[in-house]
């Protein structure tokens, strides 16, 4: 465990002078425009302006954005950052399916007490409660975390639930500097969205950062979040500038390897969205209208027509219809397990035998 520098040090990592905003890489194909939504921020919307995160104290840090607007890279750059200095735990809310409202806390606690999805209930009490050790109330917090994360029957009072995670974060949190990231909170629960509430107001005499992605909808649903609450500071990641866009293309297939109305078709079908850059890029190469000529990228016709998808969606769907159908097949079958599974596993979805074993 690295020293304990307490929250606010942890958010003031890296130089400026590098290209480093409040412990986040701002890379010029990824970054955008951050502007402050919240007190703590200066309209540059780093981390490292969020100053009511002092040592031993909760912060609740918010990012909103549109899909492909960069929020996923944002978290991956500061969590690369923390990387040793923090201990890092992370839950994805899921979109579908049922008995998923403590889905994030369940992969949390799994991270941080080690665990995995095929242990015994009894092992997993075993694992939580050594993270407890010496701390008061630990059987009974053990018992009601397992009973949050599903392995054990039973259903805790919500707010002892809340309790639980509280405390145990907090555990956490006092041994060294710990950030919890909540992805995807758009779709998460009320119950969730209660239980972090909870947790950024009541923890005590620990260093931890609550960090959660969500798109600007969540605040159709949830408008006073965060709301009043000293320790909290909210961003925006606004679309790309054209430059920006520029720089992004640039990063991707080279400064010069495009004629300039290439470029600027790519940047204005892309509307400052990433995702939208590196996608529409990436289909142009598919469909052999980009092409490398001795380490560099060129367009065959410097009149390229891109076609501008209306959505991600469809976008991701265009790309998905360029593929062969022994590939589509398998993407097809690998989607019902969901977005992560294991390697091994993936083989036995699809009956071609010529699959087995394939990797994409």
């Amino acid at each position: 465990m690295v020293p304990h520098t307490g929250i606010a040090a942890l958010v003031r990592l890296a130089p400026a002078e590098h290209g480093w905003s409040g412990g986040i890489r701002r890379s010029p194909y990824r970054s955008g425009r951050l502007q402050g939504t919240n007190k703590g921020t200066d309209g540059r919307g780093g981390l490292a302006d969020a100053d009511a995160a002092t040592d031993h104290a909760c912060h609740l840090f918010t990012i909103l954005g549109t899909a492909g607007v960069g929020k996923s890279r944002l978290m991956e750059e500061f969590v690369r950052s923390v990387d040793g200095r923090a201990t890092v735990l992370r839950g994805r809310c899921l979109a579908y399916g049922q008995g998923i409202t403590f889905w994030p806390v369940a992969e949390v606690v799994k991270a941080a007490a080690g665990l995995s999805d095929f242990d015994e209930p009894e092992e997993v009490e075993r694992r939580i409660a050594d993270l407890l050790v010496g701390v008061e109330h630990a059987a009974a917090i053990a018992g009601r975390l397992a009973e949050v994360i599903g392995v054990t029957s039973g259903s805790a009072p919500p707010e002892e639930a809340e309790w639980a995670v509280r405390r145990l974060l907090e555990v956490i949190g006092e041994r060294g500097p710990l950030v919890v990231v909540f992805d995807d909170l758009h779709w998460a629960e009320p119950g969730l969205l209660d239980m972090i509430d909870h947790v950024s107001d009541a923890a005590r005499d620990a260093a931890i950062l609550l960090i959660c992605t969500a798109r600007p909808e969540f605040l159709d649903a949830r408008a006073g979040w965060a709301g009043g609450k000293l320790n909290a500071t909210s961003i925006l990641l606004e679309p790309l500038t054209d430059a920006q866009s520029e720089s992004l293309i640039a990063n991707l297939v080279g400064s010069t390897g495009l004629a300039e109305e290439v470029r600027s078709r790519i940047v204005q079908a892309a509307g400052g969205n990433p995702l939208f850059v590196e996608q529409m890029l990436a289909m142009l190469i598919d469909d052999g209208l980009i092409h490398s000529i001795d380490g560099r990228w060129v367009a065959t016709s410097d009149h390229l027509t891109v076609s501008v998808p209306p959505t991600i969606a469809a976008l991701l769907s265009a790309r998905l219809d360029r593929l062969e159908p022994e590939e589509r097949d398998l993407i097809g079958r690998a989607s019902v397990v969901g977005k992560v599974f294991y390697r091994p596993g993936s083989p036995s979805t699809c009956q071609e035998p010529s699959w087995t074993g394939r990797s994409r």
